[in-house]
């Protein structure tokens, strides 16, 4: 059927003209498909990402809950303890009211700019001028959250909330509420749909807060070339990195206690939610396939209703000129359209 069709010089023929301004037709719809399939492909990775964050959010209920009250109940004991921070007596005992009413806290206290906490619910006295955490606060007076891997007054680790107390313009010391690594794990959360390898809390300096997973095993799977602090200044993100172990993973962040505490999950990298469907990868191909049916086609009819006759009809001028014989044989009916049987050719002839 296609005999003789791609015979001669390919790139003058008739065929290849034709098949060459038909491709040149199709391109601009071929570009619109390729476009709205990237924009779908697009849109799907996008809806996947809000998907992670979505999760992590919920995920790290109980971190937020717990945070959120701590920075809420700072804030409250900030503005009365004004009122006490010059009695020590009066104001450890207010302090240790507070705490005893509020379980998911085992230190609530006042430290002056001196460093000298003789305002706490643990009723001593201590020295906080040289600790580090402490100098770092009083340098940006601005509510912040701290892991502590020893408290100087409980002796384990804990998360250090702290909230500046001004009297007019002027510091005079901070508040602070500490919370006990099991104080998280009293909150009931939601059932997922998929649980992260791992989930982290993190504060706007990088430093872990909390870890679901415990930290000796969520270490390694931190990013290994991104700091967590990048990220801090964003409403959410999610990127793709190797952690620490070199396995390369799918990280959500999220706020959720704004500007302090910064929540992170890990994914593998071949979750479902970021892998596109059989039928998105699919449709990737569409245009292609098109194009390539519309030229088979083209292929087909240019040859069919036109290059086979035109071909017939040289060999049958070539053999006249020769013999000036008249063919025995019409073109055929698919040439003139006048029937198979060739009539309106003999009629001319």
């Amino acid at each position: 059927m296609t005999s003789g069709f791609f015979s001669g010089d390919l790139l003058r023929g008739l065929a290849f003209r034709v098949l060459f301004f038909l491709s040149l037709a199709l391109l601009p719809i071929g570009l619109i498909a390729i476009s709205q399939t990237q924009q779908i492909a697009g849109q799907n990775r996008l809806n996947a990402e809000l998907s992670l964050v979505a999760i992590t959010e919920q995920a790290a209920t109980a971190e937020a809950q717990i945070l959120q009250e701590a920075f809420g109940a700072a804030n409250a004991v900030a503005s009365i303890v004004k009122l006490h921070r010059h009695d020590a007596k009066e104001c450890s005992d207010f302090f240790r009211a507070y705490q005893e009413a509020n379980p998911f806290y085992n230190l609530v206290g006042f430290i002056p700019t001196t460093g000298i906490m003789a305002c706490s619910s643990a009723g001593s006295t201590y020295d906080f001028s040289e600790n580090p955490t402490f100098i770092e606060a009083l340098a940006d007076p601005s509510r912040r959250i701290s892991p502590i891997e020893s408290s100087t007054v409980t002796n384990r680790r804990v998360t250090a909330v702290t909230t500046p107390v001004f009297e007019g313009s002027d510091l005079v010391g901070l508040v602070v509420i500490s919370i006990p690594s099991e104080a998280y794990e009293t909150i009931k959360e939601p059932a997922l749909q998929m649980s992260p390898l791992a989930l982290m809390t993190f504060n706007r300096h990088g430093e872990i807060i909390t870890s679901e997973r415990g930290l000796d095993v969520s270490a390694d799977e931190l990013p290994a070339d991104v700091a967590l602090a990048v990220f801090t200044g964003q409403d959410s993100a999610v990127f793709e990195a190797e952690n620490l172990a070199g396995a390369q993973r799918v990280y959500a962040i999220r706020p959720i206690v704004q500007d302090a505490v910064f929540a992170v999950s890990v994914w593998p990298a071949n979750t479902p939610f970021l892998n596109p469907s059989i039928v998105t990868r699919l449709g990737a191909f569409v245009p292609i396939v098109m194009w390539a049916a519309s030229l088979v086609v083209a292929f087909w009819a240019l040859n069919r209703l036109a290059i086979r006759h035109i071909r017939k009809l040289v060999r049958q001028m070539r053999r006249f000129a020769l013999n000036r014989n008249l063919p025995q044989q019409t073109l055929g009916g698919g040439a003139n359209g006048t029937g198979r049987d060739g009539s309106g050719l003999h009629q001319h002839g």
